[in-house]
């Protein structure tokens, strides 16, 4: 429940929780949500989620009335008590970190399209030799086309070069790329698949710093197009926020793949592409994947 001014006679048990439980100020549940403060307070911070973090309220004293600014002697006494002088007592709110952290693990979901892959590993390495000369050979046209200025040479080898690794496919790989490959230009095609919470819990997790908001991943001049096309080639997870009574909220974020699939130090060509995830947790679960790629995935991953 909320503690009010009146309550603040407990003044032991109001600085036991500052000091050692209560860590979260309304000001840091903005920065963790990429929010503004009205949001935060008119659409997250409710009566229940109050209850819930066991909220306490510090009378800032902004009342001509007030008989003492208590954020003030609460920073005061906090500073000399943990030898800190750069704490700050701003928010006359603070919430027990533990249980917010805890309120917002089951307040939320998680899905994604896709997951990046390596296409070293659908490669026949047996021809590592024969595709190098290829894309020595796409190289030196390019570089004709570009001492000539011809545009659309340029385009040409550009494209040829980004395609290249397509021909020289193993059987398996071949396979798995017709099937499972995705371009960023029909996403739709692509489907949604919910997953499991990629951590068993955000204690230690910094959500101000892994959890991407889509208006903090676009530079100026950048388009929402660009931006979810490089969602969608990187198989970022997307995060749903819900309020209290289990309905979604305006308000996603996107986080980086936890355990990426990394490019293996033999590889001729560090090329990434996305895979639709429902395809590959069918691969993954059917054993149908090479044995190079298997090896190489985390557990994490399936």
């Amino acid at each position: 429940m909320k503690k009010t001014a009146q309550q603040l006679t407990e003044w032991s048990d109001i600085m036991h929780a500052l000091e050692f439980t209560h860590h979260t100020s309304i000001r840091n549940i903005c920065q963790d949500l990429k929010a503004s403060r009205s949001w935060v307070t008119n659409s997250f911070v409710t009566q229940e989620f109050c209850n819930y973090c066991d909220a306490i309220v510090l009378n800032g004293g902004n009342g001509t009335t007030a008989k003492k600014d208590w954020c003030q002697v609460a920073e005061f006494v906090l500073r000399e008590k943990t030898n800190n002088a750069n704490l700050v007592i701003r928010d006359k709110i603070w919430f027990d970190t533990a249980k917010y952290k805890k309120w917002l693990s089951e307040h939320v979901s998680y899905s994604r399209q896709t997951i990046s892959i390596p296409v070293s590993f659908l490669m026949d390495r047996t021809r590592d030799a024969e595709f190098c000369k290829a894309r020595n050979e796409c190289y030196d046209e390019l570089s004709m086309e570009k001492s000539r200025r011809d545009v659309d040479g340029i385009l040409s080898c550009t494209q040829k070069l980004r395609t290249l690794y397509t021909e020289f496919l193993s059987p398996t790989g071949k396979d798995i790329f017709e099937k499972g490959f995705c371009s960023t230009l029909t996403r739709t095609e692509a489907p949604v698949v919910d997953i499991e919470a990629p951590w068993s819990s955000l204690e230690g997790i910094d959500v101000a710093k892994c959890w991407h908001a889509p208006h903090d991943m676009v530079e100026y001049g950048d388009t929402d197009t660009r931006l979810y096309r490089e969602i969608f080639a990187k198989g970022m997870i997307k995060i749903q926020l819900y309020n209290g009574n289990g309905n979604p909220v305006k308000k996603v974020f996107y986080i980086d793949d936890p355990t990426p699939i990394a490019v293996p130090n033999d590889a001729i060509i560090a090329q990434r592409i996305p895979i639709k995830y429902q395809f590959w947790i069918e691969l993954v679960k059917t054993g149908k994947l090479p044995a190079q790629l298997q090896e190489a995935i985390n557990p994490d991953n399936i």
